[in-house]
């Protein structure tokens, strides 16, 4: 016997937040993005500089820059992956 999903319903679970709980979800959110920040800082002393070698379009609605593998990409690419 298959079981068919097309008109299952799915109940929806909606917790219950109380004002405490939501300000400890908040203060560890914080601690969690400042820890994000001094990691991110860390890795980061200047802006990198991404080199273009050249635009491309897709279907004439989407502008795209190809940017060049070089040093400061892979930079980006390391920090990308740790968050």
């Amino acid at each position: 016997m298959e079981a068919s999903f097309e008109n299952s319903k799915l109940p929806h679970l909606v917790p219950k937040v109380t004002k405490e709980k939501f300000t400890v979800c908040v203060g560890r959110a914080k601690v969690v993005l400042d820890e994000c920040c001094k990691v991110v800082s860390d890795l980061v002393v200047k802006l990198p500089t991404l080199c273009i070698s050249g635009v491309d379009h897709f279907q004439n609605a989407v502008v795209f820059a190809k940017v060049q593998s070089d040093e400061e990409f892979d930079q980006l690419r390391v920090i990308a992956s740790m968050l």
